[in-house]
């Protein structure tokens, strides 16, 4: 009976041990969790704002290509259009210019072996 009581007393003492590293293993296991999840956090919120940013500089990407103007386009302060045309009537259609038509009496040729106007060589 002794040897079962003292049996039964180490049992306890053991049980009481176990119990011990039982909550400091618990509580090192919660340290380190919370470590893990303090960084992930981070991640999390650096990711968001990663996501973010890049959302509204897409936004914004947009806005300026929707707000340029046309390359020939004139309006603007102090542009009065006369006569409303076809943007790209002007830009892309040419007129050719009409050049004086000078009339001479005779053909001026000159000879490159004596210089003289009249003859050729």
């Amino acid at each position: 009976m002794k040897a079962l009581e003292e049996e039964i007393e180490k049992s306890k003492k053991d049980f009481k041990n176990m119990k011990h590293i039982s909550k400091v293993l618990l509580a090192s296991v919660t340290l380190s969790f919370a470590k893990i999840v303090k960084t992930l956090k981070k991640k999390v919120y650096y990711l968001v704002n990663t996501v973010d940013k890049l959302s509204k500089g897409k936004s914004n990407f947009e806005n300026v290509l929707a707000s340029q103007n046309f390359v020939f386009g004139k309006a603007g302060l102090g542009f009065n259009p006369q006569n409303k045309q076809d943007k790209f009537s002007k830009s892309f259609s040419r007129k050719p210019e009409k050049q004086p038509i000078v009339k001479s009496k005779q053909p001026v040729v000159t000879c490159f072996y004596c210089m003289k106007n009249g003859h050729l060589v």
